[in-house]
């Protein structure tokens, strides 16, 4: 399986660490893309074998197919929790403003990997998917959601994750 690279991929993974940050130190979220054409049964199963090189305890439970209102409130779970929490935002509509404005981007990050690939490809994957969420468990981690975007022959593999503090 070969890494994709790809500057919109870049620029996610750059606007997740930033968020992450801005959760607080137990947070950590990122993505990847990778060529291939593997279903994603094998793709996960590849996955969790990379993240085991370096000793650590990923388990592969299975995956499931998610719809995207499912996922984008599975996001807002991990982005408005620690310091940029419901609490923090002191009104209504500047909690209204950050959960559309955040997830939109990262809705928009998709579809711009989308369309470099193929011009006329579709611009909001991320809702018209398919999109999987993986099952994968690591006994230092509080809370994970591991979840691929399939573009064309691409897997976008992205992961929001609270660690034990």
């Amino acid at each position: 399986m070969e890494e994709y690279s790809n500057h919109h991929v870049s620029n996610l993974n750059g606007y997740l660490r930033c968020l992450s940050r801005l959760c607080g130190p137990e947070y950590a979220f990122g993505v990847n893309a990778y060529k291939t054409v593997l279903s994603i049964e094998s793709f996960a199963d590849e996955i969790v074998t990379q993240l085991n090189k370096d000793k650590s305890e990923y388990v592969y439970h299975g995956y499931s197919e998610i719809e995207y209102e499912v996922i984008r409130n599975k996001i807002k779970g991990y982005i408005f929790n620690g310091c940029i929490n419901q609490e923090a935002l002191n009104s209504l509509g500047a909690l209204k403003y950050a959960e559309r404005t955040l997830i939109d981007d990262i809705n928009e990050s998709y579809g711009l990997v989308s369309t470099s690939i193929n011009k006329e490809g579709v611009f909001h994957p991320l809702i018209t998917g398919p999109v999987y969420t993986l099952n994968i468990s690591n006994t230092k981690n509080k809370k994970s959601i591991y979840y691929a975007v399939k573009i064309e022959s691409i897997y976008v593999l992205t992961y929001f994750i609270i660690h034990h503090k």
